[in-house]
Parts: C-alpha cells; sequence; structure tokens
C-alpha cells in the first residue's frame, strides 16, 4: 500500500478515535457527526480503491467535524499530521495539511478560460 494511503488511513483511524470517545459529550448527535463517523469506516474500506484526493477530502471532512464540534482544534490537526508524517518522511505531502492552514487559500481551477 502507497504510503499516502496509509497516512491518511492512520489520520482517520486517529480522527475516529476521537469522534466516538468525545461525540458523546456532544449533547445533539447531528448528521454531521454521523456523517463523519460512515465516512471514516468508508475510508478503511476503500482506502486502496478510492484517489488520494478523496482519501484527503474525506479526512478535511472528518476533522472540520472534529473542530467544529469542539472536539479537537485546528492546532491539534496540524500536530497530528506532523506526528503522522514523522513516521512517514518519504510522503512529506503537504497537500495533505493544507486545509488546515487559513493563511493557505484553496484556488478553484476552471477549465476553458482563454
Amino acid at each position: 500500500m502507497a504510503t499516502h494511503r496509509l497516512l491518511a488511513l492512520e489520520a482517520v483511524q486517529l480522527c475516529r478515535a476521537k469522534l466516538v470517545e468525545d461525540g458523546d459529550d456532544i449533547p445533539e448527535r447531528d448528521a454531521a457527526l454521523e456523517h463523519a463517523l460512515l465516512l471514516s469506516h468508508q475510508v478503511e474500506q476503500y482506502v486502496l480503491q478510492w484517489p488520494a484526493t478523496r482519501l484527503h477530502r474525506a479526512l478535511g471532512f472528518i476533522q472540520g467535524v472534529l473542530v467544529s464540534r469542539g472536539c479537537s482544534s485546528l492546532e491539534e490537526q496540524c500536530t497530528l499530521l506532523e506526528r503522522l508524517q514523522i513516521g512517514f518522511p518519504e510522503c512529506r505531502d503537504r497537500d495533505l495539511a493544507d486545509h488546515l492552514d487559513p493563511r493557505q487559500p484553496f484556488e478553484l481551477e476552471l477549465g476553458g478560460s482563454g
């Protein structure tokens, strides 16, 4: 299995553990929390079939739910990815953490403009 897939899988598993652990403290288990849990299981099931971009989007959604529900902070999520990347030095994928950096805007590239 490619190292970027292992990295994304491990990050999702750690996030799921936090969702399950801290999710009980959320008074109302809403659709986003339930979807994040479902998505984490899907990542585990389809890690070999899904393209890396889909794995990264899934991880970003799960991390967003963690942060928005107060189960984690942006800093904790950045630290999590940095710690995981130490174990996979050949996978220093900045794209995996771009969505956590408020100074790093996303650019939408649309074709046909020229």
